[in-house]
């Protein structure tokens, strides 16, 4: 921008984005955890629909660029038939097109909220990913987890219709890397406009030559700017010729790159706590010339952004004798004696806490969950920037207060350019207070957000270029990623047992694990209950490390960590994340010696089954089939495997209606299981293939079957629920068949407390729904009573097209 606006046109543009709604910046923090949701179709008071659903994270500290967003405000607003897309392209990473968007769109909402009467939504590919930012879109615009699709087109497919169906929508698709990345998110329904914030050139004429669209490309700040958005965040008013120069060679410095300027930022508002403004402007750029010369940066000309090589304040919380040039507690720099600067590695700046034992909290953020943190002696340590490094390690998803405090027990890590840390800054020492305050220091240094309270706390990096630095520090990220991978196996364990014991796994049948000896019983939940509470805080970093591990070549820890989150993840629902876990998964290791063929048979069932759930057939049947193929290639036979593959077989030919095949493979199923010797199996093989023959009117049979099927079962674990649940509701509808209502509504009813025991809400929807079906003829107000429990279970699992076929019935009258 050029110097010839007029004053009062600067003052206007600094006024109304550097205050209000970003304030000094803080809300950046909300990009990924607060966002501003409004639901469309409601009245106001005097009749006025409600603005529509808004669903953005808040913008950030913004400073000018007022002919740029008076070109976007301008294309934005003009609407028409037209499907419209701006790209917002800055010169470099970090250049401002992220806060650019965030701002363009708040201020859309802000002059007409219904511009856009479908929603304003936000898709942080960078981040999430391609699949996770398409499944965060359906789940913001509210529909139910049982209805996003877990096969990948057809997500795609119905994120796309949910634009159509809901008209005009604004969509900010934040850090795309290729066209690709932008497609699933363009709406095309008339009117709706796709904001793309990038540093990439994208070419999106061709791919879509019937949406109009317009480039905003973003250049540095010049030095006017510069120095608006540093004193901004830095609160800091300069009224003396010194302090004016001395921010006029921050500026310089900083080169016009906003993530440089809000960084020198944030630390001239932290020294001036402490000294005067001439000395906390010459410490700050003492320290930021300093990093110039740190160990690890690369050579080269001018100021270096993250991607490059990161420098990190000292962090907050030391001695306040300390300035931001000065180590705390006689502490050493390492990266020279005037800058004092201790990077993401912490040992530059070592914060010392002591703790009394007998204060410290019994557990972390997963209290309720069962986690037990051992006390400690009286002084702990804990340096913010060796857990920064640590946690970096962890995939770019929000995680839990137990997850730090592991890593840090773990100890530092190794960095470049540095010498070996000591244990003294983390290690087994590390209590729950110290790796408290270390995260605190990490959120008000900006380089973590934090959202919720108490034992519901959770962090995330403030951005994927601040995580990205602070691995690229870590020497040793393998070991760390090794001991993430472990924590959360232990709960994933740990929940298997409580949600489906009995259930064979792997390393029962071989003797082997890739997990350390002992981590699948090191953990323990309350109940089920807090199992799947555990689910619901972790869902994403699950879904994450799965994908993470899978990548960096942890095969066989990712794959027996999705053996364990089958209990998980079968019993919500959340088939989408089985979907796209195992896909990466076996996309490494199909055709390869990775993975033996019966971990990657059990894969491809599980995937199997998520596809069936999803009613794509023709996957499903394939991953069966191809599940057969490698359970027929493990040598030495594994009987339950095989067993597990030819299940997998005849459910899916049995959804397809071919009764024939499906009781052909469940009796082969019949056979392996009896040689096998497992009672279990050999019961739940004649559950299923009873349930064919009943279903093939082979009432005789199906009874046979199914009574051999009880007698077993009078042995299994009373805490196999899932299995006694699904023989009960079998035998109900044999009963029925029979003749015998009332012996059927009992086995009914039964498996509908089963399952909501197992939190299976939408089986005993199912139950519910069978009973009703059979009291319908002959006594309506109790077959309307059913109907309402099983609304309440289908509304409890979400499943709303359920939901609404029972409300059907219950509006029309039970009977119908």
């Amino acid at each position: 921008m050029s110097d010839d606006r007029r004053d009062d046109e600067r003052s206007e543009g600094t006024r109304s984005t550097a205050g209000g709604v970003s304030g000094h910046g803080a809300l950046l923090q909300g990009r990924d955890f607060s966002f501003t949701v409004l639901q469309g179709g409601e009245r106001g008071g005097a009749g006025a629909a409600a603005p529509p659903r808004y669903a953005v994270p808040a913008p950030p500290l913004f400073v000018n660029r007022v002919r740029q967003l008076s070109r976007a405000r301008a294309f934005i607003a003009d609407g028409g038939a037209h499907a419209r897309v701006l790209v917002v392209q800055a010169s470099h990473r970090g250049g401002g097109a992220s806060a650019f968007g965030l701002k363009a769109l708040h201020d859309s909402y802000s002059e007409d909220p219904h511009r856009f009467p479908g929603g304003y939504f936000f898709a942080d590919v960078e981040r999430d990913g391609v699949m996770e930012s398409v499944s965060e879109i359906l789940r913001r615009a509210e529909v139910p987890e049982e209805e996003i699709p877990a096969a990948q087109d057809r997500r795609r497919q119905r994120l796309r219709g949910e634009f159509d169906r809901r008209g005009a929508v604004a969509v900010m698709v934040d850090g795309p890397g290729s066209v690709n990345d932008v497609l699933p998110f363009v709406a095309t329904s008339p009117g709706s406009m796709t904001l793309v914030a990038t540093a990439h050139d994208l070419d999106l004429g061709e791919v879509l030559p019937h949406v109009h669209d317009e480039l905003v490309e973003l250049d540095a700040l010049d030095e006017e700017h510069s120095a608006e958005l540093l004193c901004a965040k830095a609160r800091l008013t300069p009224g003396r010729d010194d302090e004016r120069a001395a921010v006029a060679a921050l500026v310089r410095l900083a080169g016009g790159r906003p993530e440089l300027l809000l960084r020198y930022g944030r630390r001239l508002f932290r020294a001036r706590r402490r000294m005067g403004v001439p000395e906390a402007l010459e410490a700050v750029y003492r320290e930021a010339v300093g990093e110039e010369a740190l160990p690890g940066n690369p050579p080269g000309p001018g100021p270096r952004g993250p991607e490059e090589g990161w420098g990190w304040p000292r962090p907050v919380g030391a001695g306040n004798d300390a300035g931001p040039g000065r180590p705390s507690g006689g502490a050493t720099s390492g990266r020279g004696p005037e800058t004092g600067h201790g990077g993401p590695s912490g040992d530059g700046a070592v914060h010392r806490w002591t703790h009394n034992a007998d204060a410290v909290p019994g557990t972390p953020s997963d209290e309720a969950s069962g986690d037990v943190v051992d006390r400690v002696g009286p002084t702990t340590e804990v340096a913010p920037g060796a857990l920064a490094v640590a946690l970096a390690c962890h995939p770019d998803t929000d995680f839990g207060e137990a997850l730090a405090l592991r890593l840090a027990r773990l100890g530092p890590p190794a960095e470049w350019g540095r010498e070996p840390a000591t244990p003294r800054g983390s290690g087994p020492g590390a209590d729950v207070d110290a790796v408290r305050e270390a995260l605190a220091a990490l959120v008000e240094e900006e380089v973590l957000t934090v959202s919720g309270e108490g034992s519901g706390r959770r962090h995330r990096f403030l951005s994927a270029r601040v995580r990205r630095a602070c691995a690229a520090r870590a020497l040793d990220r393998d070991r760390f990623l090794r001991e993430v991978l472990t924590h959360y196996f232990e709960r994933a364990a740990a929940a298997h047992r409580l949600l489906l014991p009995g259930r064979w796994l792997q390393a029962d049948l071989d003797g082997r694990s890739a997990f350390p000896a002992g981590a699948a019983t090191a953990h323990a939940f309350a109940d089920r209950e807090a199992a799947r509470a555990f689910l619901d805080a972790d869902r994403a970093a699950l879904r994450a490390t799965v994908i993470e591990a899978a990548v960096r070549g942890e095969y066989e820890r990712a794959a027996e960590l999705c053996e364990h989150l089958w209990a998980l993840w079968f019993t919500s629902g959340r088939f989408a994340d089985v979907v796209d876990t195992h896909t990466e998964l076996l996309d490494q290791t199909l055709g390869t010696h990775r993975l033996s063929p019966a971990r990657l048979s059990r894969l491809c069932v599980q995937r199997s089954i998520a596809y069936r759930r999803d009613d794509s057939l023709a996957r499903a049947r394939e991953d069966a089939e191809r599940a057969l193929e490698l359970a027929r290639a493990v040598a030495p036979p594994q009987p339950l495997v095989l067993l597990t593959a030819l299940e997998a077989v005849g459910d899916a030919a049995l959804r397809g209606g071919g009764t024939e095949e499906a009781a052909d493979r469940f009796a082969e199923a019949l056979e392996v299981a009896g040689t096998a010797g497992d009672p279990r199996a050999v019961r739940n093989a004649l559950r299923k293939l009873g349930g064919v023959r009943l279903e093939q009117g082979r009432e005789a049979e199906a009874e046979e079957l199914l009574v051999r099927a009880l007698e077993l079962a009078a042995g299994d674990p009373v805490d196999d629920l899932q299995n006694r649940a699904r023989l009960g509701a079998a035998l109900g509808d044999l009963l029925l068949r029979r003749g015998r209502r009332d012996e059927a509504l009992h086995r009914w009813a039964r498996a509908a407390e089963l399952h909501g025991r197992l939190g299976d809400h939408r089986r005993v929807g199912d139950m519910h729904l069978r009973r009703a079906d059979a009291l319908e003829a002959v006594d309506a107000a109790a077959a309307r009573a059913a109907l309402e429990e099983a609304l309440a279970g289908y509304e409890a699992a979400e499943d709303r097209r359920q939901a609404e076929r029972v409300r059907a019935r219950l509006e029309a009258g039970s009977g119908r």
